[in-house]
């Protein structure tokens, strides 16, 4: 498969290759969660069987929410409080840089419906640094205009800076960031899902 690229760069990806926690599988294209990320999660493979049996899926409120984070702990925190908000958008934990990144191409690739509404990012990655994950996003036709909220214990100027010249929407410091992640999903002003 290949992804394409604003700066007509190509990337080959290699088809069926394993992404630890998720992995989107053929046709289906079904995202299966492992032990570590289903105690927080809503089954990511029940929300594409109810789009692919509804018709037209809604453009934001049942596309996923992908939650990139090294610390297991982080993402179900992350994933609790969002679903606190009671939001029904499915959530897909990811603990690796490369994995995300090749998860999000899949995606990309799999059509608009499957593209996540958001992405939640934190730079210490292993693998793939955060930044490094959102400059390729930057660059992926398809995940371009993806809104992404970095969630990190980084707080140096630089990293902050270059978070926001490659167009995150909003930089949030843990642990503290983690009570302000709600009303910065206010402030998108996307049509989130909630019950």
């Amino acid at each position: 498969m290949v992804t394409k690229h604003r700066q007509s760069r190509t990337t080959r990806l290699s088809r069926g290759s394993a992404v630890r926690d998720h992995e989107l599988v053929g046709a289906n294209r079904t995202v299966r969660q492992d032990a570590d990320s289903q105690a927080g999660c809503v089954l990511a493979d029940r929300a594409l069987e109810e789009r692919e049996s509804s018709g037209p899926v809604d453009d934001v409120r049942s596309r996923a929410i992908f939650v990139v984070d090294a610390d297991a702990d982080a993402r179900r925190n992350i994933e609790t409080r969002l679903a606190t908000l009671r939001m029904t958008n499915p959530m897909v934990g990811l603990a690796d840089g490369e994995e995300a990144l090749h998860a999000l191409r899949q995606s990309a690739e799999g059509g608009r419906s499957l593209v996540p509404a958001l992405v939640v990012v934190d730079l210490e990655l292993p693998g793939r640094s955060g930044l490094d994950v959102v400059r390729a996003m930057r660059e992926t036709i398809g995940l371009e205009d993806v809104p992404v909220v970095v969630l990190s214990a980084v707080d140096d100027a630089a990293s902050v800076t270059e978070a926001y010249h490659l167009g995150v929407r909003s930089y949030l410091v843990k642990p503290t960031g983690f009570d302000a992640l709600a009303s910065i999903l206010r402030d998108l002003h996307l049509p989130w899902a909630l019950t």
